[in-house]
């Protein structure tokens, strides 16, 4: 049986779900201040962010696009890897007071969409069965059509978490995902269903702290028996009782402990080292390529870095064995925003 994510007295339900709720109704939120006293409506808008995040990874491409409602300020980003000559292109555009950029209160369902100069993202979610469509359109540059699907028996990750004093944020997450369809760029054709390309989508909402960083990782693809394979770690938000860190192996859901991660701030691009406190986790990732930017508009501040390569290290099976992971494109990201 579905459920909305705020109950009926304001209040957000806390913890893991094993079923996604089927609506994040945010205006019911009963958010105070510090010392008790209702928001005022214009803070209640205002204070509500939302983003959503899909990447796709192969050893001949990599792919990371966002859509971002920020209220203030709409964003979007588009970046294209090829591993194999290291050509890199990227693209982002900014929207005032989020025009032309529209998400969704229905994780599972629902269309999300940005425009802008030479930029349209869509992504289309479906419930039944469990899938998202990313279509992106570069004008005469290219076109991607991509459809990220969930297997009947693959759980997402799901969570709510208290967020400061009185916030929350709910994400949903997913990685290791079988892709199909299209990419078309610079007058060359990729297929996308070649048994190769795995993706991982990060959908994201709630009153935010307005001083907010995190760290995050995320892998997907095939490890060598053939047994798909993503990861999903994070430290410095969704950490309040609960924490977002979990491996998939083929289907199966394993959560992890809390996560160090060990990297040069001022120098990214350096390898990072990820190891969990259960000791279910041990990896090194090696960056081949970085997308940030820095925004700094007064009431909102970002200074984000994106960095995407490839995965080594062991993770351990339900049966504390083993699991080699060898050279696995992904994403690592350090993130420090107000809002």
């Amino acid at each position: 049986m579905s459920q909305s994510l705020i109950d009926d007295r304001g209040r957000p339900r806390y913890g893991l779900f094993d079923t996604p709720p089927d609506l994040v109704n945010a205006a019911d939120f009963d958010w105070r201040t510090p010392m008790d006293r209702p928001r005022a409506r214009w803070r209640r808008r205002f204070g509500y962010n939302q983003f959503q995040f899909i990447g796709l990874c192969a050893p001949e491409l990599v792919i990371g696009c966002a859509i971002v409602d920020l209220k203030l300020v709409g964003n979007a980003f588009f970046y294209l890897y090829f591993p194999p000559s290291g050509e890199l292109f990227e693209i982002s555009r900014l929207q005032p007071l989020a025009r032309r950029t529209h998400l969704v209160l229905t994780p599972d369902r629902g269309r999300a969409a940005f425009a802008a100069r030479g930029l349209s993202l869509v992504i289309d979610a479906e419930q039944a069965p469990r899938r998202r469509r990313l279509q992106v359109d570069l004008g005469r540059l290219g076109r991607l059509d991509a459809v990220l699907t969930e297997p009947p028996a693959f759980k997402p990750l799901a969570l709510c978490s208290r967020a400061g004093y009185s916030g929350w944020v709910y994400t949903q997450k997913a990685a290791g995902l079988p892709v199909s369809g299209s990419l078309q760029f610079r007058g060359r054709d990729y297929a996308l269903d070649t048994g190769t390309v795995f993706g991982n989508y990060d959908w994201s909402c709630g009153f935010m702290r307005r001083h907010t960083f995190w760290n995050w990782a995320c892998c997907s693809g095939r490890l060598p028996d053939g047994c798909r394979f993503g990861l999903n770690l994070a430290a410095g938000v969704n950490e309040t009782g609960y924490s977002e860190n979990v491996v998939w192996l083929g289907d199966t859901f394993l959560k992890v402990d809390a996560v160090d991660f060990s990297f040069d701030r001022l120098n990214p691009t350096e390898p990072w080292r990820m190891r969990s406190f259960d000791g279910r986790v041990d990896l090194v990732f090696r960056p081949e390529g970085l997308r940030r930017e820095k925004i700094h508009a007064g009431l909102l501040a970002s200074n984000f870095k994106q960095v995407f390569g490839r995965f080594e290290g062991t993770v351990r099976a339900a049966d504390g064995e083993p699991v080699a992971v060898n050279h696995l494109y992904g994403f690592c990201e350090d993130h420090y925003a107000l809002w």
